[in-house]
């Protein structure tokens, strides 16, 4: 458009343009500025251009045209531009070569491909050529040339108005030397330069697009296709909970406090407080010898506790997880009150939300923050004490399924990695709404003289709000029945057989000649594996050998497997070596005679006349030279012997019986087997699980 501005304005006196068409031309070309995108109409030669393949359309060729070439045009925009070009006055090939000699312009004509080419240099000859073999044939014809005459044509930039099958129009001409005419070559740079900054500019065009794209995947849709829309998605129901909503907003209401708020921070912080103090509440029961509460607190079952009681021995990095839970609810319910009208809030709790905020205001940094644990405690407990029933909907149960949201993923959790946080925030109630049935300051003043027992403080509270389903409490049915611990409990236990039941895809795949393995799309390869193996077998027998046992020349002693291991010797402190009499001294014996004969002893032991010193800094390397050994032992063991189990697993393994328990390494018909009393799961549900690892050790190498 402006190309077409620049020319009208330059040729306006020129008497072969009409100002007025030329006008009504440009004016209607703006009013089509859609179809721009496809094609140019330039006013001063009356010619239809396609942008894509860079040369003009007959008037006759324009429906031929984008049917056979343009199928990915839709439809409906080619009929348009079929009845845009229609309406068009297009001129004769003839007579847009005269309007060109007219012109006498060298400048290229916008939307027509600039071709490398060939110009003929004798007087009066305008031929061009775009393949030079052409304008060899044009001097044989024209010129009478031979090869020995030498090159006498030169390089020139064209472009052509026709081509392709619209040659045939240049009978209208009596030479063809006009499909071809010269554009000035020093235009060159200028418009590869433009054309640089151009495509610069839609490349970051194409990149907010994109941007902008992946924002709304982010937006939850309805979607009622049974392929895509699987039972656990139907159960979860969340996207009917989120219809129309960003998750990107609402998964962010849950982050942790900013870095600069300090006032989120001490929330944040206050929250961990009330959560392990709740925790400690649990303990003390335990303490207190009111040991049946631990059972209330894990059962579900309103008329019956459970078989087992309440797990108290969690890892560290468990509990600190459990507790980030709750710690997102309370920001997450403070920001919401604010900037998210689809949580819903009851009375209390917002009237509690805003005591907090007005708190959390007027507070400075010498107050104490009893008050704010004491606020953030009972907002937690009416958080929890919320029916299904009742008119607003639960923020807690809200919040879970914005959990269920993997922002990084971009999609629903699955429930393999969604049931660990339910786990999380089901601790968290259970721990708060103990310490509300039994607060710690009031245990003290509990005795056999006590109208109601704990258990039966504990009960009252319990029997209401920590229960999956309706019941019978003593004599009464409860109106608040349904909670949102009910309906976490509830999806919790549809999710871990939805767990059991689903198939994954695999993490681990063979290449075609069995060499590769991949494991996540990252190869392993199996010769470089097994070098892997043999250097640290090499380097465990090395450290054995030399700094372990003190053999110089680098052997190591026979051990004979063929021996009564008997597993049924629970003694603390033996292990099947001790089976020989004077074990241990006959080991230290042997080693001490290796050390004596080695350039190690000066490192070791130090002879005071009648009294021998190991010296510290020897002893220090020796151990730690133990420590060395037994670690790469250890991956050897789990690389070499077939399917292995997990780390927490492996490193539990010991290979003599303590107190705790019995030792994990037997020997077994002359092989040695790893038989492994730790299970991922036995810390949650209470239940011991075993697994045995059975492998000949004489075929590690």
């Amino acid at each position: 458009m402006f190309n077409e501005l620049v020319n009208f304005t330059y040729y306006s006196n020129l008497a072969e343009v009409n100002f007025y068409s030329l006008l009504h031309r440009i004016l209607d070309s703006v009013q089509h500025c859609t179809m721009n995108q496809y094609i140019i109409y330039n006013a001063i030669y009356h010619v239809l251009i396609c942008r894509q393949c860079g040369c003009s359309i007959p008037q006759d060729w324009i429906m031929r045209h984008f049917r056979q070439y343009h199928k990915t045009i839709p439809l409906e925009v080619r009929q348009e531009i079929i009845n845009y070009g229609s309406g068009l006055d297009l001129w004769q090939p003839i007579d847009v070569h005269k309007q060109r000699e007219i012109m006498n312009i060298k400048s290229s004509v916008e939307g027509l491909t600039i071709l490398s080419g060939f110009q003929c240099q004798e007087a009066g000859c305008i031929k061009y050529t775009h393949v030079e073999k052409s304008m060899k044939i044009h001097y044989r014809t024209s010129h009478a040339w031979t090869a020995k005459d030498g090159v006498k044509w030169r390089k020139q930039r064209i472009q052509s108005f026709f081509g392709g099958p619209h040659v045939r129009y240049d009978y209208f001409w009596n030479t063809s030397n006009f499909r071809y005419f010269a554009v000035e070559g020093n235009e060159e740079p200028q418009n590869v330069q433009w054309l640089d900054v151009l495509w610069d500019a839609k490349v970051l065009e194409a990149e907010e697009q994109e941007k902008v794209h992946n924002t709304t995947l982010n937006y939850v849709k309805d979607s009622q296709s049974l392929v895509t829309k699987t039972p656990w998605l139907r159960h979860t129901r969340w996207e009917e909970t989120f219809m129309g909503k960003d998750m990107s907003i609402l998964v962010k209401l849950t982050e942790g406090p900013r870095r600069h708020d300090h006032q989120e921070r001490r929330v944040w912080d206050a929250t961990a407080r009330v959560i392990r103090a709740c925790f400690n509440g649990v303990m003390n029961c335990q303490e207190r010898g009111w040991t049946l509460i631990p059972f209330w607190l894990r059962s579900v079952d309103r008329n019956k506790e459970d078989t087992k009681p309440f797990r108290m021995f969690i890892a560290p990095a468990t509990l600190y997880r459990y507790v980030s839970y709750w710690q997102q609810y309370i920001l997450f319910s403070l920001r919401a009150m604010i900037a998210e009208e689809s949580v819903q809030f009851n009375a209390r709790q917002r009237e509690t939300l805003l005591e907090l905020n007005l708190l959390l205001n007027e507070i400075n940094e010498t107050t104490d923050d009893t008050e704010i644990d004491k606020k953030i405690l009972q907002l937690s407990i009416l958080l929890i004490q919320h029916s299904d029933y009742a008119k607003e909907r639960s923020s807690l149960i809200y919040f879970t399924g914005v959990l269920g949201y993997n922002i990084e993923w971009k999609q629903w959790r699955q429930p393999s990695e969604y049931t660990t946080i339910l786990a999380g925030i089901q601790f968290c109630i259970r721990v708060i709404m103990l310490d509300s049935a039994l607060p710690k300051d009031i245990r003290d003043e509990i005795n056999e003289s006590s109208p109601e027992n704990p258990v039966q403080m504990f009960r009252k509270v319990r029997d209401q709000w920590l229960v999956d389903g309706e019941g019978i409490i003593l004599s009464v049915i409860s109106n608040n029945s349904g909670t949102p611990f009910g309906y976490i409990h509830r999806l919790l236990n549809y999710g871990m057989i939805a767990k059991k039941n689903m198939t994954t895809r695999s993490r681990i795949r063979w290449s075609a000649d069995k060499s590769t393995l991949y494991f996540d799309g990252r190869a392993l390869k199996m010769n470089e594996w097994k070098e892997f193996a043999n250097e640290l077998i090499s380097s465990a027998e090395e450290i054995l050998s030399h700094r372990l046992l003190f053999l110089e020349d680098g052997s190591l002693p026979e051990v004979d497997l063929n021996v009564v291991d008997d597993p049924s010797n629970h003694e603390a402190g033996h292990y099947f070596v001790l089976d020989e009499a004077d074990a241990w001294k006959k080991g230290w014996r042997a080693v001490i005679k290796n050390l004596r004969k080695s350039e190690h002893l000066e490192k070791v032991v130090e002879v005071h006349g009648d009294e021998i010193e190991f010296l510290k800094a020897g002893v220090d390397e020796y151990e730690a030279d133990d420590t060395k050994f037994r670690e790469l032992l250890a991956i050897i063991m789990m690389i070499t012997c077939g399917l292995s189990g997990r780390g927490s697993e492996m490193t539990s393994l010991q290979y003599i019986n303590t107190m705790e328990g019995d030792r994990s390494i037997y020997i077994e018909d002359g092989q040695m087997m790893f038989i492994t009393e730790y299970h991922k799961s036995m810390a949650l549900t209470d239940e011991v699980k075993v697994c045995n690892c059975l492998r000949d050790m004489s075929n590690m190498r």
